[in-house]
């Protein structure tokens, strides 16, 4: 690490078909004093201040990333605990006001389309040199690719085949209706996976060296009838389809399977495409989900050939809910698979603040 900025300096090499020379990580609750403000305005000001003079302040106060990743925080203190998100080399930000510490600015940021403030170290900005573009190129829409489905030798019970869908004939229906129907059909799909009975349901059974996350979160989105990719188009797929051309999903020729650290960078490129956005707020997240949607917390390593993690989060219903301090959300609602596989839980702790995740994010479904 270098100085405050505490991101990982490293340029990392991700899975081509997801590289992105600007990827976000984010997460936190509103307990530490995360803003999420309105994309009309960025700071107070006085009612005689014309439009001209405002945009005036904000081309002089725009400034830009110069290391790799530098840390936005909810605070200036330099603790796990605070972090938002991490911003990229060359993000820009708008700098609203000196902090009360020495050394420290809060500033505006955009991040995956919402409006964020926090506080940064901003010896590690830098005067923006040019206008930001007004339209900037986007990557084209994106087909879901999936395997053939339906096969009914892709089932709970089988240890394998995980590239494809289950097949079982009498898997549950995808949620309808109004927000009781679609939260007790939520929580019977949940309830089907029961993703902890290890003996009968072994497609997500660990391996000493494997876990399989990415797979239960998958399935419990696919049953949902959310797109969340078990595998995914290659560079030479996504340049035909941009082309015009109709591909088929082909494994290992046309797709390859997606592992939760390349879920992050999926997410942050791909998500809102299939209805996924991005939150900065736990409660969002849960009371999206007890809306009937389902959302995510998403891990991503350092080490980006271990495994990073993805939990989904579900609905509170009966005995199963959030952990919540002074009545803000501080750990959701969820389910996953994993080093241990749990059907519900809340707890004990917040698992995608741990050292050995260098980004996190929480996304809602809005389908």
């Amino acid at each position: 690490m270098h100085g405050e900025e505490g991101a990982d300096q490293s340029v990392i090499a991700r899975s081509v078909a997801f590289s992105r020379e600007r990827s976000v990580a984010g997460g936190g609750w509103r307990d530490t004093a995360i803003h999420v403000v309105s994309a009309a305005g960025i700071s107070p000001s006085r009612n005689d201040t014309s439009t001209h003079e405002k945009e005036a302040t904000m081309a002089s106060n725009a400034f830009e990333v110069v290391p790799p990743g530098l840390n936005l925080r909810s605070s200036t203190q330099v603790t796990p605990s605070n972090r938002i998100a991490v911003l990229p080399q060359g993000t820009r930000v708008t700098k609203l006001d000196d902090a009360d510490d020495a050394g420290w600015w809060k500033v505006w940021v955009e991040i995956e389309g919402r409006p964020v403030e926090g506080f940064v170290a901003y010896r590690f900005l830098a005067p923006v040199a040019e206008p930001a573009p007004s339209s900037p190129l986007s990557a084209p829409d994106l087909p879901a690719a999936h395997l053939a489905e339906g096969r009914a030798d892709v089932t709970r019970a089988f240890h394998g085949h995980w590239a494809f869908p289950l097949g079982e004939s009498e898997r549950p229906s995808p949620p309808e209706g109004d927000v009781s129907a679609r939260v007790s059909a939520i929580v019977s799909i949940v309830e089907w996976l029961a993703v902890d009975r290890t003996e009968q349901h072994r497609r997500w059974w660990k391996n000493p060296s494997t876990t399989y996350c990415n797979v239960y979160a998958h399935d419990l989105c696919y049953l949902a009838g959310c797109y969340l990719p078990r595998v995914w188009w290659n560079v030479s797929a996504i340049l035909r389809l941009a082309r015009g051309e109709t591909v088929r999903p082909i494994y290992g020729q046309t797709v390859t399977e997606v592992r939760a650290n390349s879920l992050f960078d999926w997410l942050n490129e791909h998500g809102s495409n299939f209805g996924w956005q991005r939150s900065f707020s736990l409660d969002e997240v849960q009371e999206n989900a007890n809306g009937g949607r389902l959302g995510l917390i998403v891990a991503q390593r350092h080490d980006l050939n271990r495994s990073g993690h993805i939990s989904v989060v579900v609905p509170e219903h009966g005995n199963h809910s959030a952990a919540r301090h002074a009545g803000s959300v501080e750990r959701p609602l969820q389910t996953q698979a994993g080093v241990t596989n749990r059907r519900w839980f809340n707890g004990p702790h917040a698992w995608w603040r741990g050292g050995q995740f260098r980004e996190f994010g929480f996304w809602t479904h809005q389908g």
